[in-house]
């Protein structure tokens, strides 16, 4: 397997296991799941797992998860926010599967607690770097070609390196979604602590000033990887 397509099949299992985490803690609090969507734009495979749809998009540069709008808002405040947190638990307990099941390889099978301790110990250790790194900078964030790039420079594709960047890559996604700017999850459950105070045309343009914000950093990381692959 090249970089590239490893690179982008572990994109899309984290972003995968991300949303997955909001559709169960949905399902688990009673908030019915329309969709699952996997990438932006259009569909290229689509399918229902108990009624709650899945779809594969052409472009890898997101993903969502299509709730019912009235059952939110219906949900106590403690639901709304378990649902909303979601995401990012699963990318961390997704991340710590991954180490555990590394350090079960590396021990060949034969010291199970030596593989829980492992995964605790770097997942931690990653978890603290990415928040030093967002909070303290300066950081350097790769989109998915530098990512591609790196991940080719670390030697033949492995199950071992899918689980290190799996892991390191979905703690960065959980970690990131949590920053208190909406529309990231963060964003949404200052919303949903605060919102009340705030009028609705305030949201709204919050909300939209944000998601500019977020659109303008992905580009200028794209445009960063592209120069970057230049040079």
């Amino acid at each position: 397997m090249s970089a590239g397509l490893l690179t982008l099949v572990v994109i899309l299992a984290v972003l995968f296991v991300h949303e997955m985490g909001h559709a169960l803690a949905a399902w688990a609090l009673g908030v019915k799941v329309r969709e699952v969507l996997l990438g932006l734009g259009p569909k290229l495979l689509a399918f229902k797992v108990r009624g709650m749809g899945v779809s594969l998009r052409l472009l890898p540069l997101g993903a969502g998860v299509d709730i019912d709008d009235e059952d939110f808002q219906v949900a106590s405040l403690g639901r709304r926010l378990t649902l909303l947190l979601a995401g990012s638990a699963g990318n961390l307990l997704g991340a710590f599967a991954a180490m555990a099941w590394l350090g079960w390889l590396w021990s060949q099978g034969t010291e199970f607690l030596h593989a829980l301790g492992f995964a605790t110990t770097t997942t931690t250790q990653v978890v603290v770097a990415t928040v030093k790194g967002l909070v303290g900078g300066p950081v350097d964030v790769v989109g998915p070609i530098g990512l591609a790039h790196i991940v080719g420079s670390l030697g033949p594709a492995s199950l071992e390196l899918s689980l290190v960047v799996f892991a390191c890559l979905s703690i960065g996604v959980g970690v990131f979604n949590l920053i208190p700017i909406s529309p990231l999850d963060g964003g949404r459950v200052l919303v949903e602590l605060f919102g009340n105070s705030v009028s609705a045309p305030t949201r709204q343009r919050v909300e939209v000033a944000g998601a500019i914000a977020l659109g303008g950093l992905a580009g200028v990381i794209v445009l960063a990887d592209l120069v970057g692959l230049l040079h």
